[in-house]
Formats: C-alpha cells, structure tokens, sequence
C-alpha cells in the first residue's frame, strides 16, 4: 500500500515538472525526470519483491534498485550545480567544457570525483554482490523475505552519503541565498531540508532498522518521494517568473503613437526617464496606453508599477503582453498573481520595488524596457516625501541606460510646491498632458547616450 502511494505521489510530481516551460532550468529539468524515473522503477520492483519475493526476484531488485539510488546522488547533485549556477550554454556540448574549463574548480572537479566514486561503488556492487539474503519483520509484522548490505559495503556508503548532503545540501542554500524572490528562496530552502532528510530517511530504513531484522525500504522510498516531491515548488515558481520575464512576441506592428502626440515637435523618447505631469480630469490612460503600445511595438517589453483596480490598470490590461507589478497592501514580499502576467509587490516597501525592477532589467539584459510608474502621488501619500524621493534617486540611477524608457506619473494640484518642485528636479526630462494636449516642459540638456 505504501509503495503505491509513493507511485502516486512520483507520478504526480512528474505531471508537473514535465508541465513546466524553462530555458534557465532546461537541463535541471531533465535530470529531476530521470531521478523521478529511477524511483518510479524501484518502487515498482519493490512492490514486486513483497509479493513475488523469489530468489532471483530479490536478486534483481537489489542490484538494479541500489544501483539506480547511487547513480540519483551525482544526477541531484549536478541538479543542485545548475539552479545555483544557471549555466548561460544553451546546449549541452557547450556546458560541458565550461564545467571542463573555467567552472572546472570547484564544481568541475567535485562533480567528477563524486561520479567516478559512485560508478566505482556500483561496479564493486554488481561484481561481488555484497548482500545477503534474509528474513525480516515488515512493517505489518510478519516474516518477508529481504536483503542485508554487508558491514563493508555500508562502510563504503558513508562517503558517498556525506558528499551527497555536503555538496549539494550547500549549494542549493547558496542558491536560495542568491534568489531575489523570496518565495523563490523558501523553494530552494525546502529542497534543501528535503535532501537531509532522504539521506536520513535511507540511513534509517535502508541500512540501520534492516540490520536490526526490519524491512521499513517501502517507508524509505515513501519519504524520498515526499521529500523530492519539494522540487516541484522550485519549478512551479521558476516558471512563473521565466513567463513574467519571456521576451513579448508581438503581434502589434511597429508604431508611434505616444511621440506623435507629443505637440508642436519631434521628441525622441528613447532611454529617457520622464515625468508626466497630469490633469486629473483628463483622459491621461490614454496617453499611458500609447506609451506602453510603442514601446512593445518596437521589440521591447513594458513592465507598469500600478495598482489592481484603478484606471491606469483597466485600461492596460488590453494591451498584450503588458506586465504588471501589482502594488497592494495585501502582501509582505513579491509573488506570482492570478494572471500569468501580474506579479504582486508590497506597496509600502520600496525595498522590495527597487528589487523587482533589479530582476527585470537582469532578466532582460539585451532588450529594450518600457516602464511606467502609476502614480508617484499615491506613493507620496502612501510612504511619505522623504522615503519616495529616497526611492525615486534609487530607480533612477538603476535605469539610466539607453535601452530603458520610463514613465513616472504625477497628478498636478495634487502636493504643495516644494513637493513638486522637488520631485520634477530629479527629472531631466518633464511633459504635461490636460485636454489641450501632451507637452514637454523640460528637454534634457543633452540626448541619452548611445548604448
């Protein structure tokens, strides 16, 4: 019944890895179906073994099933390298010699001696059997037939143990510490607890309850399938970001429609930081969605800080390919909202802000960024002058680069004039829209550099 379950619980697992659409994790991918698959072979000769349990049936089971769980501790640990790693190679030659050439110390190195141990470990094991055949109390209490490791094999186990929680318990911390997402960084936490965990699991019921008269394998494998289950989170949440952050494949044509609006001049938009001054009474969704669609439209992705509910939202959210840091008190860090392109921020955390427009221009490297923020009032308002003028010198610095274009949104007669003032003088380039029109009020001395 236990091996069962543990069939269910794999088979699960691998549903939704096989779901998942990746390109950072591609090869991690692919090695946790290979690991899922070994399991799902052992649970089932595991189960053969209780009811079948025949000389050559324990035989099998044995050697085939101990030889699958080494060869999964070099599988999970190159598994571990890649999430803390993230090999930019695109193909599998190419992340070869890299772990062959310049990752070649420490993880290189470390990954190959583990191989070769285990691969030495499994030919000892096939070769001279060093097992015997015995009777054990399984876990309903009756007499069944099993195998015993001997002395020497466990000893040479122990190694092998001790490199698997060593290595790949550490970097997978490493990793989460690395994460900027902190539910991304939990993920990686409970993958971490759970590879403790399986070597426990199999130290106790694989080896140590056995050697006492107790055959507990099934409840050993059933734990390794909860605790591996834990790399489906991993996945589940790499996924949503890698959506959030994939390159928009754009079926508007190339247009202009924010610069056209733009009276009386032409006005080169690009790599610019611009404050826009509104009328409230205007129509100024408008002239926010126009920026959004030219700045998609010309092979870039646009990115809107706003919050869920409010005209600015409604009116992007016909836009395709919009995405939207969702700005509500109703969450303490970053997480992946009901829409496949919304992402939820803590709006009176800055902190968290600052880091989510540091994933986005690193998850984009190459290609232009669109970004609006709506509206920098409420945020007066919500945090305070001092804390958002803090904030408003962070972003700006963070996105001065030419292929980032930005908008920030102020309402006029909203704050006092030293408020205004002040927040105009962090911008070098400054328009004004009411219903006579878009203005620019302040041109930037110089053109932004090229990139």
């Amino acid at each position: 019944m236990i091996d069962v379950l543990s069939f269910a619980i794999v088979s699960l697992a691998i549903f939704f890895v096989r779901r998942q659409k990746l390109s950072q994790y591609r090869d991690g991918k692919t090695i946790l179906l290979l690991v899922y698959g070994s399991l799902l072979v052992i649970l089932g000769l595991d189960f053969l073994k209780s009811v079948h349990p025949t000389t050559d049936i324990l035989l099998f089971y044995t050697i085939v099933g101990a030889s699958l769980a080494l060869a999964d501790g070099p599988l999970l640990s190159t598994f571990a390298y890649i999430i803390y790693v993230r090999p930019p190679e695109q193909r599998v030659k190419e992340r070869l010699k890299a772990i062959l050439g310049p990752r070649l110390v420490p993880h290189g190195l470390i990954l190959i001696s583990y191989s070769a141990y285990v691969t030495l470990l499994i030919s000892y094991f096939v070769i001279l059997e060093p097992f015997t055949e015995v009777t054990l109390v399984n876990l309903a209490g009756f007499p069944t037939a099993s195998t015993r490791y001997s002395p020497d094999f466990q000893i040479l186990l122990a190694p092998a143990t001790a490199f698997f929680l060593s290595y790949g318990g550490v970097v997978l911390l490493l990793g989460a510490k690395k994460a900027t997402n902190r539910s991304t960084r939990h993920s990686m936490w409970l993958v971490s607890f759970g590879w403790i965990v399986i070597a426990i699991a199999l130290a106790i019921f694989d080896v140590y309850l056995p050697s006492l008269g107790y055959e507990t394998s099934a409840l050993a494998y059933f734990v390794v399938a909860v605790a591996l289950s834990g790399s489906v989170f991993v996945f589940r949440r790499a996924t949503a970001l890698e959506e959030f952050f994939q390159l928009p494949v754009t079926s508007i044509p190339e247009t202009h429609p924010f610069s056209k609006r733009i009276r009386g001049r032409e006005y080169s938009i690009q790599g610019r930081a611009m404050l826009l001054e509104v009328d409230p009474s205007s129509n100024y969704e408008q002239v926010v969605k126009d920026f959004a669609v030219e700045q998609i439209s010309n092979a870039g992705s646009f990115f809107v800080f706003t919050s869920k509910g409010g005209s600015v939202y409604r009116t992007l959210v016909t836009v395709p390919e919009t995405r939207f840091f969702i700005m509500t008190g109703a969450v303490s860090y970053s997480r992946s909202a009901s829409r496949s392109l919304e992402m939820e921020v803590p709006q009176g955390d800055p902190g968290a802000l600052l880091r989510c427009l540091e994933m986005t221009l690193t998850s984009i490297p190459q290609s232009n960024v669109g970004l609006a923020f709506d509206s920098l009032s409420d945020s007066i308002h919500l945090l305070g002058f001092e804390k958002l003028y803090k904030f408003l010198k962070q972003v700006i610095e963070m996105i001065d680069q030419h292929r980032v274009t930005a908008l920030f949104l102020i309402l006029a007669g909203a704050h006092d004039e030293i408020v205004r003032n002040s927040i105009k003088g962090l911008f070098g380039s400054q328009l004004f829209f009411d219903a006579n029109g878009l203005y620019v009020t302040k041109e930037a001395d110089s053109t932004p550099p090229a990139a």
